[in-house]
Order: C-alpha cells, then sequence, then structure tokens
C-alpha cells in the first residue's frame, strides 16, 4: 500500500539546500553501487528494520506487561492512523522543505520516540496514553518519510528498477528478520531493548542521509501556495480513477481486516505460545513477501492488480488458523497469504 500512495508523489526539492554536485548520478560511478546508493541503501534498510520491529514489539509488549487486547489494539491505531491520514501530504511538503531534509526530519524524529518508547518499556508503562502519543509520533514521521524515498532513488543510482529491486529485497529480508528479532527479545522481557535497536537504527538512516551528496534541483514556482499544492495534488489524485480506487480498497482492507487481526493474533498466540511465537509468525510474513517478489519477478500478468485480487483469496487461512487453534507451523505456512506482494 505504501507504494501506491507514495510512488505518483515526484518531490522537487526547494533551491536554498546546499547538496553539491549533479541532479543525478555521473556516468563514470556504477550503475547502481555508487557512493550515494550505498548510503541511500543503508539508511533504508535501517529505517525499514525499525519499522517491521515496532508492530510486533508493541503488541506482544502490552500483552506481556498486563494490559489487554484492547491497549494493544489502540496502540496499532495510533500507530497506523497517522501514516494512512498524512502520507499523501508528504509529497507536497517535500517540495517546500526538500525530500532529504523531510526524510532526516523524520528519522530524528523516530530517533527520539523510539528512545522515550525505551525509556517507557524499561521502566514500565504507567500511562498508556504516553504510549500512544510516541506511537503517534512514529506514525507521522514514516508517513513524511515516505515520499522522499521513492523519488530519492533515481538521485543516487543510474540504474533505477535494479536499485529498486535491491531495495525491495532489503525491504523483505528486514520484514523477515525484524519482527523475529523483536519476538526473541519481548519473549525475554527485553522490550526496551528492541526500541533502543530501532533508535539506533533511525539514527544510523538519518546519518547515511546527511552524507549524500544530491545535486540541486528546481524550487517550486513562485507565487505557488502550500494549499494550492494540495489542491492541485488532490485533483490530480480524484482524476485517477485506479488510483483512489485502489487506495480506498487497501484502506478498508487495512481498517476492518489487517489491522485489527495484528493485535487480535496477538491477544491470542502472546498469552498461550509465547512472544516469540508471535515474532516468528510475522517473520513468516516476511518470508512470503520476499517468495512474492521473486514469483513477480519472473511471471507478470498482464493485469497485475486483478491478479493481486486473485491472490487475495488465500488471505482468510490465516485468521481461520488461528479461530482453528493451529500449530505455528502450519499458521506459519498460513501467514505469507494474509499480504500478497503487490
Amino acid at each position: 500500500m505504501e507504494e501506491l500512495l507514495t510512488d505518483h508523489t515526484a518531490a522537487t526539492t526547494s533551491s536554498q539546500i546546499q547538496d553539491r554536485p549533479a541532479e543525478a548520478p555521473p556516468t563514470g560511478e556504477p550503475a547502481i553501487w555508487s557512493r550515494n546508493f550505498r548510503y541511500y541503501f543503508t539508511a533504508r534498510s535501517a529505517g525499514l528494520l525499525g519499522w517491521a520491529m515496532l508492530p510486533v514489539a508493541v503488541s506482544a509488549g502490552l500483552l506481556r506487561g498486563g494490559y489487554g487486547l484492547g491497549a494493544a489494539g489502540y496502540a496499532m491505531a495510533f500507530l497506523v492512523g497517522p501514516f494512512a491520514g498524512l502520507v499523501l501530504f508528504g509529497g507536497v511538503l517535500a517540495d517546500r522543505f526538500t525530500a532529504r531534509r523531510m526524510m532526516i526530519a523524520a528519522d530524528l524524529a523516530n530517533l527520539c520516540a523510539h528512545a522515550l518508547l525505551a525509556l517507557l518499556f524499561i521502566h514500565g508503562v504507567d500511562h498508556l496514553w504516553q504510549l500512544y502519543a510516541l506511537l503517534m509520533v512514529a506514525g507521522t514521521a514514516n508517513a513524511m518519510f515516505q515520499p522522499g524515498a521513492s523519488s530519492t532513488v533515481p538521485l543516487v543510482a543510474r540504474d533505477v528498477q535494479g536499485a529498486n529491486g535491491v531495495l525491495r529485497t532489503s525491504e523483505a529480508l528486514t520484514g523477515l528478520s525484524g519482527p523475529a528479532l523483536a519476538g526473541a527479545l519481548v519473549g525475554l522481557g527485553a522490550t526496551g531493548w528492541v526500541m533502543v535497536i530501532s533508535a539506533v537504527a533511525y539514527g544510523t538512516s538519518a546519518i547515511c542521509l546527511f552524507a549524500l551528496r544530491l545535486g540541486v534541483v528546481p524550487a517550486p514556482p513562485a507565487g505557488e501556495s502550500l494549499w494550492r499544492n494540495l489542491a492541485v495534488g488532490w485533483h490530480e489524485f480524484r482524476a485517477r480513477s485506479w488510483l483512489w480506487g485502489v487506495i480506498v480498497i487497501w484502506m478498508f482492507f487495512a481498517v476492518f481486516s489487517w489491522g485489527p487481526q495484528l493485535s487480535v493474533a496477538a491477544g491470542v498466540i502472546v498469552p498461550e505460545r509465547g512472544a516469540t511465537a508471535f515474532g516468528l509468525l510475522n517473520c513468516a510474513l516476511g518470508a512470503g513477501t520476499l517468495a512474492g517478489g521473486l514469483l513477480a519477478i519472473r511471471y507478470k500478468p498482464g493485469r497485475p492488480l486483478a491478479a493481486g485480487a486473485v491472490a487475495m483469496l488465500a488471505y482468510p487461512l490465516y485468521p481461520l488458523g488461528i479461530v482453528l487453534g493451529w500449530p505455528v507451523w502450519l499458521l506459519a505456512a498460513a501467514q505469507p497469504s494474509t499480504m500478497p506482494s503487490g
């Protein structure tokens, strides 16, 4: 869903930025693994690892701390809600303040939020509103990061398709390892250390993004206000029925299915089988994403959205397995079908 929400926003940057050389990678550099791309790859991988660990750590950590399913559900709502509501505005803000600045600011906000979350879990969550507020900051920061993440790739690699393939592989691998690591640490009673690792990851991302050498790109036309840009962007968005139609479908899916499933699954699995098992099941989702991505490289349907819709027919297997009390290995086999690769 993030790709649908962000790939259509091409961020332009203001002329005030002090980045040094050209607007595109020099032709003498490698097509993918240039200096800039190595820094960018490290930044994205670190940020994705922190984001992959957060839902599992928060849900399992709250349940292990004696809080009920409702607290875990509200926590996920405060995390995902700001992201879903604000990501469409990130491209306009990136136009105004430059994509790189927006991404660095988002990483620093995430660093602070995760450091405070670490203190909260280490000393005990006495007031849930503090947790919810920090999760809102994290969700907002990720919404502000995403548009710049898509528009920066052509500036750091000459082979954009190949670079995107490398980044998607990294996304799958962090989705594979992040939940497993979070579940294992929560199972050992170290939820706070998950947040410490995430804070270090976002700090690493900010440093790497700061080290990028990007060319200056034109500022937005003079006299165009932020609200006018938002209005123009909203008009263009509404004019593409395929785009908003798919986004509406995925929003309903996230709100009424995937979102509740995460906290409900945690409420069933963590008390009965432990936080480690819950982390491993979410790790299986990353494995399925990786397998789906590799399959998508070889199999290119003429109507990819229709193919994705057909793949969604396998979605009920995982929640059905939870209801029927399937063993962990069978749930792990069903889990990848819950989020087919797009």
